[in-house]
């Protein structure tokens, strides 16, 4: 009969896809719809299969090819540029547990990301234009714990990006910078575009990227290990354009789920997202050094390939100099963009009283790869005479020793008078107990 084809067809429709539905789903779905009674005539068979084949509709599934969907991704992605905030929600699976998160983003220097267990959040991070404020918990002893900070490279570059164009497309150019610059073998990737429509009529642009990972690495903050076969999806609204959902798997027989990310763009976003206090219990440090220091400038010249910047000397009561560095790459520079930007700050240095100084092997620094923010510490060797103006040779990037015209003199740069304390750092560090 017919019916019976027909009740055969949409069967082998929900056995094919059964492994994609959640456990137990024939029997939730059979006790909602046989809470009324199915019209004469219609068998409990396909009224079982009718719901499957609307399950599968509601969750994505059976999906319908509908050619090819060339360019989608760069279209996304100039959408992405257009946006003024975006709202993600999605899960994440590693192998020290999976978690939810949250995450938003606005083109005014906001951003926050938040891990959660229970709906709560167990770890954050939100910016404000420079200020950072991260909070967490502990796993050794499930203390609460809290820091804030003034990052100036973040300052210098405006605050923190959009997850726009660069976000994404940084993903597939990073292969072919690195391929370029430091002669790291580009993987194979395979990248197919398509349009696909569901059996209720959503159309959807599918772009697919598959390839082999070389060497351990995170992506989206999953840990993958050298040979991994990872898969990531994007998929996209063609009529709008808007990135609404990306996927990754691992390749473990069968592509199993690694990450999954919703995207909703231009969405007000609420006034206590914007705040967070930390819970009772936490203990939060605030480190905020570079906030009155990183407009200013005292001195600045330029080496072949940095321009230098002297942004603020601190005395403590010894006599020893806290000195508050940036160096920040030319266009010129014969260095790559892509350089190592871990090499210290070097400084020889001193005064007017005679002064000399050791240059102590504790820095801080933020360092993004053109820009970084030092601070370096002077210890004075000798404790005689006043000075009153100290005279600075600074080598902003040292690599194999001390190079011609890559350094810098800052001389007779007046002192400020000494501070009664030993420690700066610590002087300007506040401790919050909540």
């Amino acid at each position: 009969m017919k019916t019976d084809r027909v009740d055969e067809s949409m069967a082998q429709l929900l056995e094919t896809a059964a492994p994609e539905l959640s456990a137990g789903w024939e029997g939730r779905a059979m006790a909602r719809l046989t809470a009324t009674r199915p019209a004469r005539g219609i068998s409990r068979r396909l009224v079982l299969a009718a719901v499957g084949v609307a399950a599968l509709v509601g969750l994505g599934f059976v999906p319908i090819p509908m050619g090819s969907a060339a360019g989608a991704l760069e279209r996304a992605l100039a959408q992405a540029e257009q946006a003024t905030t975006v709202h993600m929600t999605g899960h994440a699976w590693n192998p020290d547990g999976d978690y939810d998160f949250e995450m938003w983003a606005s083109d005014d220097g906001f951003y926050r990301t938040d891990k959660l267990a229970g709906g709560q959040p167990v770890s954050v991070t939100l910016i404000s234009g420079a200020r950072r404020l991260d909070y967490g918990v502990a796993d050794d002893d499930g203390k609460q714990y809290a820091s804030e900070l003034f990052d100036p490279t973040t300052h210098h570059l405006g605050g923190p990006k959009m997850p726009d164009r660069s976000y994404v497309e940084g993903f597939f150019q990073s292969f072919k910078r690195m391929h370029e610059q430091l002669g790291v073998p580009a993987p194979d990737m395979k990248i197919s575009e398509r349009r696909e429509r569901s059996l209720l009529g959503i159309t959807r642009d599918v772009i697919d990227a598959e390839w082999t990972v070389q060497g351990d690495g995170s992506i989206s903050g999953v840990n993958y290990r050298d040979g991994d076969m990872v898969r990531m999806r994007y998929e996209i609204d063609p009529h709008t354009g808007r990135l609404l959902r990306v996927k990754q798997y691992k390749f473990e027989g069968t592509w199993e789920p690694r990450y999954e990310a919703e995207y909703v763009w231009d969405v007000e976003i609420p006034v206590n997202v914007r705040d967070f206090q930390p819970p009772q219990g936490t203990k939060l440090t605030r480190m905020l050094w570079w906030e009155k220091r990183v407009d200013q400038v005292v001195a600045q010249a330029d080496t072949d390939d940095w321009g230098v910047s002297l942004h603020s000397l601190d005395v403590n009561r010894e006599g020893d100099i806290v000195l508050s560095l940036s160096r920040q790459w030319k266009d010129e520079s014969t260095l790559s963009r892509y350089m190592d930007s871990a090499p210290v700050i070097w400084v020889q240095a001193a005064d007017n009283a005679g002064g000399r100084y050791t240059q102590l092997n504790r820095f801080s620094c933020y360092n993004t790869g053109t820009v970084g923010y030092w601070t370096t510490t002077l210890q004075r060797s000798s404790a005689a005479g006043n000075p009153s103006t100290v005279t600075l040779t600074v080598y902003p990037y040292v690599r194999k020793g001390r190079s011609p015209g890559q350094s810098v003199s800052f001389r007779n740069i007046p002192l400020p008078p000494r501070q009664n304390t030993d420690d700066l750092f610590a002087a300007e560090t506040e401790v919050i107990q909540y």
